[in-house]
């Protein structure tokens, strides 16, 4: 039996598509926790309400997670972490790339094209997001750290710089990709008051928010945008990977 935590239309999907194969349960129902054994986590959650859930599961089942979480790294049941899978992660970053240029023409009031929009980091999603912005004619630039992602870029006509202060000041558009802190105030201090700066990295962002209300900057943060612009797309990629790894068991 698989147990799913469905509490967000991106999760609802995935068990309606897993229970084509399976016998699927959703949380909240009353059921033998003993017969479980796949327990999938959601996106969103309350590791309070989580951690009494994970208490009552027999320890040999198997939990998917979105990504790691404190709570649950001393369990005793063993983890599947759905976003460490590079395909996965690959898959994500385009429901994430199209939920960026959603946000960034809503927010702005010039095209993309012929806009000046820096990305910070090279990952799956900063990679996917700039080819995209490129495609659309933007002077795309892109930050990272890694010479294998920066030949990558090379190969791919991106310009490669660091987030220092020309390239801050020169920017109509910011999006960060990075989950640590990347943009702090005295980084703020050099971009344009008409800058729109995107975070798209797990919570808390790489943005110093309260400093960049002080400087009156629109700077937002997007996290699990997957399930918010395409749900029903995300969860085909998920569903997909744990009936794999279902099977598998």
């Amino acid at each position: 039996m698989i147990l799913i935590v469905a509490n967000d239309k991106r999760m609802t999907y995935v068990a309606e598509i897993l229970a084509k194969s399976f016998k699927v349960r959703h949380y909240g129902e009353n059921i033998e926790m003993a017969t479980v054994k796949f327990a999938i986590l959601p996106f969103k959650i309350d590791e309070v309400e989580m951690g009494k859930l994970i208490k009552e599961l027999p320890h040999d089942c198997l939990i998917f997670t979105p990504i790691m979480r404190c709570f649950l790294q001393n369990i005793p049941q063993p983890i599947e972490v759905i976003m460490d899978q590079d395909e996965i992660a690959i898959y994500n970053s385009i429901p994430t790339s199209e939920g960026t240029l959603y946000y960034i023409m809503k927010n702005t009031e010039c095209t993309i094209h012929n806009s000046n929009i820096h990305v910070i980091g090279a990952g799956r999603c900063g990679e996917t997001l700039a080819k995209n912005l490129k495609a659309l004619g933007a002077n795309v630039t892109i930050s990272s750290r890694s010479p294998k992602l920066v030949a990558r870029l090379f190969e791919s006509g991106i310009p490669v710089t660091n987030t220092d202060a020309t390239t801050l000041k020169n920017a109509d558009i910011i999006v960060n990709t990075v989950p640590a802190l990347m943009l702090d105030e005295s980084q703020l201090k050099y971009v344009k008051k008409d800058v729109y700066i995107a975070d798209i990295a797990s919570a808390p962002g790489g943005v110093d928010f309260e400093s960049a209300k002080a400087l009156g900057i629109n700077a937002e943060l997007l996290p699990a945008l997957p399930g918010i612009v395409a749900p029903r797309t995300a969860a085909i990629y998920l569903a997909d990977f744990i009936k794999r790894k279902i099977e598998q068991n």
